[in-house]
Order: C-alpha cells, then sequence, then structure tokens
C-alpha cells in the first residue's frame, strides 16, 4: 500500500496513543482501557480551553463525565453507545471511563492546551461510584 495516498494504523496497548496526525491541524487518537480510564484510579478531570474534543466508542463499554468549566464538580455522567460521537466544547471538564477491553476513539486539535482539575474526596467517591455502576449495568 502506498503510505503517500493512505496510512493505516491501530493499536492495542492500554491508554491513549496517537494513530493518525493530520498535516493541516487535527490529530486521531485511540484509547484502550487501562489504568488512565479505570473508574477506581481517576482522580481529576480535563479541559481544553481552546478546542473541542471528540469520542467515538468503537468496542466495549464506556462513560464520559463532563461538567461546566466554573463548577468542575457538578459534573453528570453518562454511557456510551457504541458508534455515537460524543463531541465535548471547548471550557468543559471531561473524563472518559472504560471498561476492561474497551476501545475509543479521539479526534482532537493537534496541540490542545489542557488543564486538570483534581477532584475532592467526595467529588472522587461520587465519580467512582456513578461510573462503575453504569460500566457495570450495560
Amino acid at each position: 500500500m502506498a503510505e503517500d495516498i493512505l496510512t493505516v494504523h491501530s493499536r492495542d496497548q492500554a491508554g491513549y496513543g496517537i494513530c493518525i496526525d493530520s498535516a493541516e491541524s487535527w490529530i486521531v487518537a485511540v484509547s484502550n482501557a487501562g489504568s488512565s480510564s479505570d473508574p477506581e484510579e481517576v482522580t481529576f478531570l480535563g479541559s481544553h480551553p481552546n478546542t473541542d474534543e471528540t469520542f467515538i466508542l468503537i468496542r466495549g463499554k464506556a462513560c464520559i463525565a463532563t461538567a461546566p468549566y466554573y463548577l468542575p464538580e457538578d459534573f453528570t455522567i453518562i454511557a456510551m453507545e457504541q458508534g455515537a460521537c460524543y463531541n465535548v466544547h471547548r471550557k468543559t471538564w471531561h473524563s472518559v471511563l472504560m471498561a476492561p477491553g474497551s476501545k475509543v476513539a479521539i479526534v482532537e486539535n493537534r496541540n490542545p492546551e489542557s488543564e486538570i482539575h483534581h477532584l475532592s474526596v467526595e467529588a472522587r467517591i461520587r465519580f467512582t461510584r456513578e461510573a462503575k455502576t453504569l460500566l457495570e449495568t450495560r
């Protein structure tokens, strides 16, 4: 296959990794379930003040937590449906949680600015409980 007209890349390692890096300004990455998406291990939400970010569940079970920028601990967690696109708007706190064996595609700006909000103890307890419930009942 000619690399100058088509690039094919997949990945099976746990966590986030870029598969396609556009010559313009965007990338496509794949995140496989691992410690960075385990509800028991995640302690923070991330935000990108300069760009949106889109997530697509490819395989398994996943849920996404989102919260308004000025209220990071007022998060909502919803189950993701396979094949649907979940676009997190800029300046929105978010995290994707996955069950073992799950895979999520990510489309985002090549150089997003990133911020982190560390969850309080109380928020982390609720975060873990709600995410685990969604991932176990699907």
